[in-house]
C-alpha cells in the first residue's frame, strides 16, 4: 500500500494545514529523535558507556601499535 503525499501541503505553514501537527512540531518525531540520541550517548562515550559494557565491549583502552 502506498501513501500519497500532497507536495503543495508540505509547503503550507499555516496552522490548518495537513502537516501542521502540534504548533508545527511532530511529537512522535521529537520523541524518536531524543530516544535515539540518548541511546547513542549511552553507547558512545569517552569511557565506553553502560550499553557498550553490556554488549561485551572492552572498557580498557586498546593497545597502541
Amino acid at each position: 500500500m502506498r501513501t500519497t503525499i500532497c507536495a503543495l501541503a508540505l509547503t503550507d505553514e499555516t496552522p490548518g494545514s495537513a502537516y501542521w501537527y502540534t504548533a508545527g512540531v511532530n511529537r512522535a518525531g521529537v520523541i524518536a529523535l531524543v530516544a535515539g540520541t540518548a541511546a547513542a550517548a549511552l553507547y558512545v562515550s569517552t569511557q565506553l558507556g553502560p550499553l557498550a559494557r553490556t554488549a561485551g565491549e572492552s572498557t580498557s583502552p586498546s593497545p597502541s601499535e
